[in-house]
């Protein structure tokens, strides 16, 4: 939803990819279906993956806005799990007719389940600020 100066997007996703089993790979005539996803895994487990996604964005003048993201993705193979957690803000300034300055700060945390149902607890925690300039010809 969009009002004069703030927007609001919000997207959910649920799915299902289709898997290879080792037998499926094994009599498989194309051996490009080796390395490819959908992957091969034992039992042929399909992968049924979920997300979250919701942003926010302040036109707080006619060449900046503040924007906040949240995004929860979520990929589940039998019992071998992906899940994160990923917060995003950032400061955008029209430079110019024909420029776009973007300063962002990104935060992740990730969890993992393997294959065999243990949980990962060394997880990912990580922080990123990274500087985009865009220039329009």
């Amino acid at each position: 939803y969009q009002w004069r100066r703030l927007l609001l997007a919000a997207q959910y996703y649920d799915g299902t990819s289709k898997n290879y089993s080792t037998a499926d790979v094994a009599t498989a005539i194309d051996p490009r279906r080796v390395n490819t996803t959908p992957f091969i895994n034992a039992g042929g487990e399909d992968t049924e993956s979920t997300a979250f996604m919701a942003l926010l964005n302040w036109q707080f003048s006619r060449r900046g806005s503040l924007t906040a993201r949240y995004e929860n993705p979520e990929d589940t193979t039998g019992v071998a799990q992906l899940t994160s957690d990923v917060w995003t803000a950032a400061l955008n300034w029209r430079t110019s007719d024909h420029g776009w300055l973007q300063v962002e700060w990104i935060e992740s945390r990730a969890e993992a389940t393997s294959e065999n149902g243990f949980f990962n607890p060394a997880g990912i925690c990580d922080d990123l600020v990274q500087v985009n300039y865009k220039l329009h010809w």
